[in-house]
C-alpha cells in the first residue's frame, strides 16, 4: 500500500476499544440513504436455474471433477454445488458412480 493511500485508510477507518469506527462523508451518506448512490446491485449475477445449468455443463465435460472444482467454476460455495447435486440426483438426472475417490459423475437423461 503506497504512503499516501495508507494516510487515507487511517483517516477512514479507525481502531477503537477492540472495534473499528468508519468515517464516511455526511453528503455521501445522504446520497446513499436517498437512493442517489446504490450501494451495489441486489440482483444476483445467477439464479439457481443457470446455475443448475452451468453445473450439469461443467459436469458434462469434466465428470471427475470434484465439488470444490466445480464450486471454484461456478464461483459458488461447497455447500451451494452440494445444494444443486442434491437436488439433481433427487430429480434423477445425476448419479455419483464408484464412490468418492475413484467415481465419476454421469448425467442420466
Amino acid at each position: 500500500m503506497k504512503e499516501d493511500q495508507h494516510t487515507e485508510f487511517k483517516r477512514l477507518f479507525e481502531q477503537v476499544r477492540g472495534g473499528v469506527m468508519a468515517t464516511i462523508q455526511r453528503e455521501v451518506f445522504q446520497k446513499v440513504q436517498s437512493g442517489q448512490i446504490t450501494t451495489g446491485s441486489t440482483t444476483p449475477k445467477t439464479t439457481p436455474k443457470t446455475t443448475r445449468k452451468a453445473l450439469l455443463e461443467y459436469i458434462k465435460e469434466h465428470p471427475e471433477a470434484t465439488r470444490e472444482e466445480m464450486a471454484t467454476y461456478l464461483g459458488i460455495t461447497i455447500d451451494g454445488v452440494k445444494y444443486h447435486i442434491a437436488n439433481l440426483q433427487k430429480e434423477g438426472l445425476l448419479r455419483r458412480t464408484k464412490g468418492r475417490k475413484e467415481g465419476h459423475w454421469e448425467i442420466i437423461a
